[in-house]
């Protein structure tokens, strides 16, 4: 009993010299006070005291806001009831996915920020995009949280990335290291890549298909040959050429000008490819009303499709582990670059309304922390939804995750954390592949504007105009509809130009210029 009573002695004592200290600092102005306020003052105003013991912390329910990752998740009270177990020893918390269709998780997000709902932590990158976040002022600056409960996310996400998610001074989002830089291509049906001798190592460019989509359009009338669909779903569309400032935005590395998309040569030549492909018969009529490239890769349908996300050096293990039917991959090799759009490609967010921001924070940097928690929240459980391999009973043992129809759980790590530290080898990605990643993200090319965040509020109303346009126009473009592939780009670069393009582009070079200066370059 007096070694209870010592421990509770000495929490107690612990809170009073902390409370002291806060009225100490109360005395400073400004940002010291601020930051005092935001770390440990909650939404309802009360003061949450963090002593050694964790559960002296009162019990939260958190909500985490993402796509739904698969069809099937009816393990989900299962898997999350052991997860919940776990966080629930750790911060006294515990978590809920709320799961959205794919299509419609950037409207009920924007409905829920519009609308002052609060949410806890959401999923932020080619959907809920961090700028529109931050613009909206709907998720919240993050780094008196880092600093005060993130010490695993900093010790994992290296320094030179966070200027990507840095406005004003400020951090907002939890960066999830995935593979900047990693090995792009596409992907082909096995049984038709052998059937027809496709050697894939010949494959570098969209137009080397010809010949294979060729003899899929003549000998298999049950097969689309190739899958490409709407924006940034058409397969091999990868460069080491441009860093994206958004959708339709570029910085040409090769002569330091921004440009639209429309005026980058190497893109209006893949359009070109894709025209002649659609014209004869490659690519389906109705491709630029489809948008969901991973549903329709799924059905089987199509001999070539675009890539899971990236491509391994493993013949195919991942693309066949998506897709539920055996794969290979054709290896474009590395692309891209580091830049602030593959840094902000998939982000972490707290929102600005939650009630409980520190503790949203303790349970990321959890995940960060823990390689157990992290990989059954991405798994799932051991004979449930994966089997391991080999290195049982050790951090990290090499692990069979289900796939296609047996699939009734899983997270792309990449979605809620750290996909290059503490993912568990697997099928998805197998250890060499994953010491690839780390390495392409250490060594790999990175943007001369890394680091610049392209500010549309100045010309809102533009980008708003081109943003339609551009929605518009891509899925024709990515997918070859344009008739006329001359006029129908002089044409929507017409619409563009009168939308504004020019004065987004002037205030682009002035900001250019103005981080330019701030930094040095």
């Amino acid at each position: 009993m007096a070694r209870i009573l010592s421990k509770k002695t000495l929490c107690m004592l612990m809170v009073v010299v902390f409370i002291l200290s806060l009225l100490l600092s109360g005395c400073g102005t400004g940002a010291n006070q601020q930051s005092t306020t935001a770390e440990n003052t909650t939404k309802e105003g009360t003061t949450a005291a963090i002593t050694e013991d964790k559960k002296e912390l009162e019990f939260v329910h958190l909500k985490w806001y993402l796509p739904q990752p698969v069809p099937d998740m009816s393990h989900k009270d299962s898997v999350m009831a052991e997860v919940n177990r776990m966080f629930k020893e750790k911060i006294n918390a515990e978590l809920e996915f709320v799961f959205m269709d794919m299509n419609q998780f950037q409207e009920k997000m924007n409905i829920m920020s519009a609308s002052g709902d609060p949410w806890d932590i959401a999923l932020s990158g080619f959907t809920n995009n961090v700028t529109s976040n931050v613009s909206k002022g709907s998720c919240l600056a993050i780094d008196d949280l880092l600093n005060q409960y993130g010490q695993n996310i900093l010790k994992l996400v290296a320094d030179k990335f966070w200027p990507a998610v840095t406005y004003s001074g400020k951090r907002y989002a939890v960066i999830n290291p995935l593979p900047y830089v990693m090995a792009k291509g596409a992907v082909v049906q096995k049984e038709l890549a052998e059937k027809y001798n496709l050697d894939t190592t010949s494959i570098k460019t969209l137009a080397d298909l010809e010949p294979f989509l060729a003899a899929i359009k003549k000998n298999e009338p049950g097969i689309i040959p190739l899958g490409s669909f709407a924006t940034d779903q058409a397969p091999m569309m990868y460069n080491t050429i441009y860093d994206k400032l958004n959708t339709w935005l570029l910085y040409d590395t090769t002569d330091n000008k921004t440009k639209s998309i429309l005026d980058a040569s190497w893109y209006v030549e893949q359009f070109k490819v894709l025209v002649d492909y659609y014209k004869k018969g490659y690519i389906p009529k109705d491709a630029s009303l489809k948008k969901d490239a991973n549903t329709e890769n799924k059905t089987k349908k199509y001999a070539v499709m675009c890539d899971p996300g990236s491509i391994n050096d493993d013949g195919g293990v991942k693309a066949t582990s998506f897709n539920g039917f055996p794969c290979v991959e054709i290896n474009m090799g590395v692309m891209g670059m580091v830049g602030t759009s593959s840094v902000q490609t998939t982000l972490t967010l707290i929102g600005k309304n939650s009630k409980y921001p520190e503790r949203s924070m303790m349970l990321i940097n959890e995940m960060f922390g823990d390689k157990k928690l992290f990989n059954t929240m991405c798994y799932g459980l051991e004979g449930q939804d994966y089997k391991v391999v080999s290195g049982a009973g050790t951090d990290n043992p090499t692990v069979e995750a289900n796939a296609g129809d047996q699939q009734k759980w899983a997270i792309w790590h990449c979605w809620i954390g750290e996909l290059n530290y503490n993912q568990w080898p697997s099928n998805w990605n197998d250890e060499k592949t994953l010491e690839v990643y780390r390495k392409g993200n250490e060594e790999g090319k990175v943007s001369p504007i890394l680091g610049f965040i392209f500010d549309p509020e100045p010309i809102k109303t533009e980008v708003g105009q081109i943003d339609a346009i551009i929605s518009e126009v891509m899925p024709i473009l990515q997918t070859g509809s344009a008739p006329d592939l001359d006029k129908y780009v002089a044409d929507s670069k017409a619409r563009m130009d009168k939308a504004g393009f020019l004065k987004v582009l002037a205030e682009v070079e002035k900001q250019l210029a103005d981080w330019r200066k701030a930094n040095g370059k």
